[in-house]
């Protein structure tokens, strides 16, 4: 195991591109992993802190790209979209207050929502025609992301005001890109521009993660998995992750252009590799391959399910969540076959659980109930997210990471 374990950093750094080219209670992972409160400290683990903050970015890029689908198509759920994207500034901001205070916390809240309020502006010029009005949305989208990486360096002296301006300022440039790509039809343009947001969204939250331990060594626990136990555990959250946010977005293509759809869906099938890759860095390459081809069939009979649910075929949806479902079964089983530490059962009822909540997800588009939309969405990237920590946590044992 060796040299699989040493070339596991290398794997997760891959992983973490390729996925980008790729509630408590009440958002997905929000308030189920945070920090735990004590006798006045705030004290979070190593491990679900730079779970939290990934999670939170990607979040943000999420609702943004869904904003702007929504923006450019004059869609009735635009203003719901535009609320969950500033929900999602302001969980943000609400994990940023335990360590730099409630004032930081709203100050950053503030920034990120004021930038989210210019991609509107710019979706809106753009699908006015108003290319002038696009570059000016950009431009006060690049003096908030400069402001947004002076607040944060003025709260950590350890942190690089110009290279997280850098990084922010690219973000805009990539959302402004999906939007221009998408306002003139070109969506596997638009779709590459919403990866590379993403894969800036996971830098960012990896900055911040990596700021709050050095700068609060005291209030953040040792992380509960060592380097090479991490690396499994990212690469596997993220690529299920992506999963949930694709099943969603597809459900939001559903019912807009064909090539829109077609779009959604191969990203959707880049996905399945992602998951596969690492099962084939571990059990090899045959064994990648036959995953990768169920998890595809997987794919093939969610987006028949959600194109007739959104359709209104009732009898079309029923028999393409029975094959959704009986794919589940059928990858459960070859999981726990190759991992004895899988408890098929288990990790049938997490994968059900996804799709149970996709399904509820695009029942409530296809009833024009927007609300409850954005909250099985919510729900459906927690279960997909959980169904890959099941998944990590049976590789990280069975090969003693």
């Amino acid at each position: 195991f060796a040299m699989k374990k040493l070339a596991l950093i290398t794997l997760a750094a891959s992983a973490a591109l390729a996925c980008s080219s790729t509630p408590g209670a009440q958002s997905a992972y929000g308030t189920r992993v945070g920090v735990t409160r004590t006798t006045g400290a705030e004290i979070v683990d190593q491990t679900r802190l730079q779970d939290r903050l990934r999670e939170a970015f990607l979040d943000r890029a999420t609702w943004s790209h869904a904003f702007i689908v929504a923006s450019l198509s004059r869609a009735p759920d635009r203003d719901v979209t535009r609320d969950r994207l500033l929900r999602a500034a302001a969980e943000l901001g609400e994990l940023y207050a335990p360590f730099y205070g409630d004032r930081a916390g709203e100050e950053l809240t503030r920034l990120f929502q004021r930038g989210a309020s210019d991609l509107g502006a710019a979706a809106s010029a753009a699908a006015a025609h108003d290319s002038d009005g696009v570059e000016r949305a950009r431009r006060a989208m690049h003096v908030d992301a400069s402001r947004v990486a002076t607040f944060l360096a003025s709260q950590d002296p350890a942190l690089s005001q110009a290279g997280l301006g850098i990084t922010l300022r690219t973000e805009v440039d990539d959302a402004v890109g999906e939007i221009e790509a998408r306002s003139a039809g070109d969506f596997g343009g638009a779709e590459d521009r919403a990866d590379a947001v993403e894969g800036q969204a996971l830098a960012l939250g990896d900055i911040r993660a990596g700021a709050v331990v050095e700068q609060f060594p005291g209030k953040v626990a040792p992380p509960q998995l060592d380097a090479r136990a991490q690396s499994a555990h990212v690469v596997v959250r993220d690529a299920f992750y992506a999963r949930g946010a694709l099943l969603h977005v597809y459900a939001v293509e559903a019912s807009g252009p064909a090539a829109a759809r077609r779009s959604a869906e191969l990203r959707m099938m880049r996905n399945a590799g992602a998951i596969a890759r690492p099962f084939a860095f571990f059990y090899g390459d045959a064994a990648g391959a036959e995953l990768a081809q169920l998890l595809r069939t997987e794919t093939r009979d969610a987006i028949d399910a959600i194109d007739a649910i959104v359709s209104g075929e009732s009898s079309g949806a029923s028999g393409a969540r029975r094959a959704w479902d009986d794919d589940a079964e059928r990858v459960a089983a070859f999981v726990a076959r190759a991992n004895p530490r899988v408890d098929r059962a288990t990790l049938a009822r997490a994968m059900h659980a996804s799709i149970s909540a996709a399904v509820d997800d695009a029942r409530a588009r296809s009833e024009r109930r927007w609300p409850a939309s954005v909250r099985a969405a919510d729900e459906l990237r927690f279960r997909s997210v959980r169904v890959g920590d099941i998944l990590s946590g049976a590789i990280v044992s069975q090969f003693e990471l």
